[in-house]
């Protein structure tokens, strides 16, 4: 790997892995859009969403199917039994799940339907219970769930979809790139947040 890439990722990552404890709005965008680009600002929502798109997509389309419909509802479930819920545990879940997942994406295993749809239900869920935001009142709580429930849910379909039109031998050769290096991102926002939290 050339050395200059390497040392952009590792900053980048860096750069990136304070944000894997915040779940802070962005000021003057509003509850919905907070909630919009939630999974895009959360490094272990973001990982966890690439990873789970670009394996479905490699699956074929009833896989996309069965996948979408279960994740959108098992978010939908997480977002509403989200209060309370410890967040770090939630982030390594999410992280551990897309080192995994990456690593069958690298290989270009063909799965059962079932065993797609069962990461979409997981991942769903758990980004729902990490989703909490920190709005008060319930029109803004209400505003900044459907948000996150729509961004995340539109992520994982253009993933999805992107990943089932690469048809190409060397597109699919990229996508299996791609998905090592995301668990390898995956482990090393980990490994950076676990070492936050010992220090």
């Amino acid at each position: 790997m050339n050395q200059k890439l390497r040392c952009v990722l590792v900053m980048t990552l860096l750069a990136l892995s304070p944000l894997a404890e915040a779940h802070s709005p962005i000021k003057d965008i509003g509850e919905f859009y907070n909630g919009l680009l939630h999974p895009l600002l959360v490094p272990s929502h973001l990982v966890s969403i690439l990873v789970l798109g670009l394996l479905a997509g490699q699956q074929g389309l009833p896989a996309m199917r069965l996948g979408m419909a279960g994740f959108g509802l098992a978010l939908l479930l997480g977002l509403a039994a989200g209060v309370g819920f410890d967040e770090s545990a939630a982030q390594s879940l999410l992280l551990m799940a897309a080192a995994g997942l990456s690593v069958m994406l690298a290989f270009a295993i063909r799965l059962p339907l079932w065993l797609v749809w069962t990461p979409c239900m997981l991942i769903g869920f758990v980004l729902g219970l990490d989703s909490l935001p920190e709005s008060t009142g319930w029109q803004r709580v209400l505003l900044t769930l459907l948000g996150s429930w729509l961004g995340a849910v539109l992520m994982l379909l253009c993933v999805m979809i992107f990943s089932e039109a690469m048809t190409l031998p060397w597109q699919r050769v990229a996508i299996r790139i791609a998905g090592a290096w995301i668990g390898a991102s995956a482990l090393l926002v980990l490994s950076l947040t676990l070492a936050s939290r010992t220090a």
